[in-house]
């Protein structure tokens, strides 16, 4: 988060400070007060997506990708991504 400051910062004395936001006030599907109404909705929608794309499409990693793990906190991602070949299977 970054100071800000009013549109009008000539001469500014820092009484117009402006204060940084609150990292709290909204997270999405977070607990709470500020709570996504439709979180249940949303989940269920893209479980749903998933569902119709795994029964339509086919992924393969593309042959010979060796995966780069790049350390990012609790959750491991492979550097770069992963290429994929989609193609469309032939019983949808």
């Amino acid at each position: 988060w970054e100071e800000r400051y009013e549109d009008d910062n000539h001469g500014s004395t820092g009484e117009d400070f402006v204060p940084p936001a609150n990292r709290d006030a909204f997270v999405a599907f977070s607990a709470g007060a500020r709570n996504c109404l439709g979180q249940k909705l949303a989940i269920q929608e893209s479980v749903t997506l998933l569902a119709i794309l795994l029964r339509c499409l086919k992924f393969d990693i593309v042959p010979g990708y060796v995966p780069q793990p790049r350390k990012a906190g609790p959750i491991q991602r492979p550097h770069g991504g992963v290429p994929l070949i989609i193609q469309r299977r032939t019983s949808c």
